[in-house]
């Protein structure tokens, strides 16, 4: 029986993100979707590469879902990925604050910094 503590137990080593890929190649792929310490990785890859790209890029670009090396996935929700990129946008860029709705769309942002192999 699986208990909920066990999401934010720390791994023995943090997973890594391995590659990006498109939304709707994952669908099928029966990946499982990443826990706790899957979004602390996030976080630290966005801050580390500086990735910058709204929520709709995460659900219809090219390679918007990271793939971390246990094979877990983030297929986040709009809200969800607009979130976490302005949770980790606020730590980059402290004297700005960043709300959810700024990167929701690709638009608001003004610049982007996109995973490699983007088209």
């Amino acid at each position: 029986m699986s208990n909920h503590i066990d999401e934010y137990e720390e791994p023995e080593s943090p997973p890594r993100i391995v590659r990006w890929q498109r939304w709707t190649d994952l669908e099928a792929s029966g990946l499982k979707m990443g826990k706790h310490w899957h979004r602390v990785s996030l976080l630290l890859e966005i801050e580390d590469k500086g990735y910058r790209f709204g929520s709709d890029w995460h659900m219809f670009g090219t390679n918007g879902v990271p793939v971390f090396d246990d094979g877990r996935v983030l297929q986040l929700d709009e809200l969800m990925w607009s979130e976490y990129m302005a949770e980790a946008w606020n730590l980059i860029d402290k004297p700005r604050h960043y709300g959810r709705k700024y990167f929701m769309y690709n638009q608001n942002i003004g610049y982007l910094v996109l995973p490699p192999g983007a088209t």
